[in-house]
């Protein structure tokens, strides 16, 4: 039997790459060998090139290319997201991995853990990257920090952060899986889509070969993950389409079922540029490529209206301000706290609201020696109870409530209090059963008494009471549309006749991403 050559540059995640690959077609009953080389990629890191001006160019393929067309090698194992989206002549991607983890993650020092800040490092951190996509959604996010080049292969930047050269480094989760690197001596926070969009095709490999070399294709089978190929190669269709360049921040995130598809794009011109993203479902392949793309670049400022107090701090405010969106927030309806009475004692706290969190602390203090078990409907509710110095220790992940109560009760016992609004709709309750559930109202909300007319062209309901509050007074305009914030909001909205557009989640990038889908269709420019 003939051995198979595979080429592969010399860095310890390529060598991995490569060996994983002949490990496999090992177990197949093939001969094979590794050969190392040498790409501009890696020459360029010596040279101090920046990454953002590498990727995506055939910076790291192109000699290797070199040597499977010269026949040389036999089988070339890059990763996925370096490779160009137009094929070179006479060669071919046969065959995709499977996915490994697909998120980004934030490396930092112990030293500067803060627990207040939603990505929890001190203001004013050093963070390291060289990737122009990770550098303008991680500042959309934290614009306090100072983002640095950074340069070398993992082991080198992990150094580098050891070694106090940065406070933090952005990194991609999947090579720190793949080399098995100890990292129990720092922290880390997952940068997780669609909170943070990573780069099309990122954790899987991608195995090229001659195109006319029919043993190959065979062998190329055997490495073929058809899961992870359908979610990628709609990826790097959209690569494609965009036209990104080695500059271009572009992140790219398609997660597929049986039934549906999901699509999270967030992309700049530059580095100095409004970062736009859109979030986008539909079943099986009822949209293309190009479809998306065009769609995207119809994304035009509207005025927005949303039914809670502006932040000109927030991300929500922040980003559609800078990509020249009017804004306007008004919460329309007036929040009392109810004065209660209790010990404070609990096995666990469960929250389903900011407002929840505020006027029950407001009453109610613990010190971490005392404090019950504390449980967050969401990330946002997460951060307020955070933000008082509290530890969480269940966060929900569904939009649904009724699902984030299903799993808690899994992880509940004892006597469980429920801060929350007087009249609220009691979501938990019956997966509570069994329990000693105490629904405790810290709060009224009610409409306030001079509710104003809206002229924005998107409405962005926040909860079933603002939207009822607005509805019971004013009908939706022809040319006005109306995104609400999760489950129970769209249904409020559906029983009074009112289509919506929902957010995939409740927190401020799920809002950004449906306000600038939604203005992508029948769009008109500010005034």
């Amino acid at each position: 039997m003939k051995t198979i050559v595979i080429g592969t540059r010399g860095s310890q995640l390529a060598l991995w790459q490569a060996h994983y690959t002949q490990y496999i077609l090992e177990q197949h009953g093939y001969y094979v060998q590794v050969k190392i080389i040498s790409t501009k990629g890696d020459r360029s890191q010596a040279w101090n090139t920046s990454f953002s001006k590498m990727e995506g160019k055939g910076f790291f393929t192109k000699e290797i290319e070199e040597a499977l067309l010269g026949g040389e090698v036999d089988l070339a194992v890059h990763s996925c997201k370096d490779m160009p989206t137009d094929n070179t002549p006479g060669l071919a991607i046969k065959a995709y991995s499977y996915r490994a983890p697909v998120e980004d993650i934030l490396l930092y020092r112990p030293d500067v853990f803060d627990p207040k800040n939603y990505i929890p490092i001190k203001n004013n951190a050093i963070v390291g990257t060289s990737s122009s996509r990770r550098k303008i959604q991680f500042l959309s996010h934290r614009p306090d920090v100072e983002v640095k080049d950074l340069r070398g292969n993992v082991p080198t930047r992990i150094s580098k952060l050891r070694e106090g050269q940065y406070d933090a480094i952005i990194i991609a989760a999947a090579g720190i899986e793949r080399l098995g690197i100890d990292i129990s001596d720092l922290k880390v926070f997952a940068l997780e889509p669609p909170f943070f969009i990573p780069a099309p095709a990122q954790g899987v490999l991608a195995f090229q070969v001659r195109e006319q070399d029919s043993d190959m294709d065979k062998v190329c089978q055997l490495l073929h993950d058809e899961e992870a190929y359908q979610s990628v190669k709609l990826e790097r269709d959209l690569l494609h389409d965009f036209q990104g360049g080695c500059q271009m921040p572009l992140g790219i995130y398609v997660c597929r079922d049986s039934h549906h598809t999901q699509v999270w794009i967030a992309k700049a011109e530059n580095e100095n540029s409004p970062l736009h993203r859109i979030y986008t479902t539909f079943e099986g392949s009822e949209m293309s490529s190009e479809e998306i793309v065009a769609q995207f670049n119809r994304i035009t400022p509207q005025k927005v209206f949303i039914s809670r107090s502006l932040d000109q701090t927030s991300y929500f405010d922040r980003i559609l301000t800078a990509a020249g969106y009017k804004i306007e927030g008004q919460n329309l309806l007036e929040i009392r706290p109810i004065p209660f009475s209790t010990d404070g004692k609990a096995d666990w706290l469960f929250f389903t609201s900011k407002n929840g969190v505020k006027y029950y602390f407001d009453q109610i203090k613990y010190t971490p020696e005392n404090q019950p078990r504390i449980g967050v409907v969401n990330s946002g509710t997460a951060q307020a109870v955070k933000d008082l110095g509290y530890r969480v220790d269940f966060v929900g992940k569904s939009p649904h409530t009724e699902d984030t109560a299903e799993e808690f009760a899994r992880h509940a016992f004892g006597k469980i209090v429920l801060p929350q609004a007087l009249h609220a709709r009691g979501v938990l309750e019956p997966f509570l059963r069994g329990f000693n559930v105490i629904s405790l109202p810290v709060y009224s909300n009610e409409p306030i008494s001079i509710i104003p007319k809206v002229e924005a062209d998107i409405l962005v309901f926040t909860s079933p009471m603002n939207a009822q509050a607005y509805l019971s007074i004013y009908a939706i305009e022809d040319n006005q549309k109306v995104i609400s914030i999760g489950p129970s909001t769209t249904k409020a909205l559906k029983g009074i006749g009112i289509h919506s557009t929902e957010a995939f989640g409740p927190m401020p990038w799920h809002l950004v991403d449906a306000v600038m889908w939604t203005s992508t269709e029948n769009s008109k420019q500010l005034d």
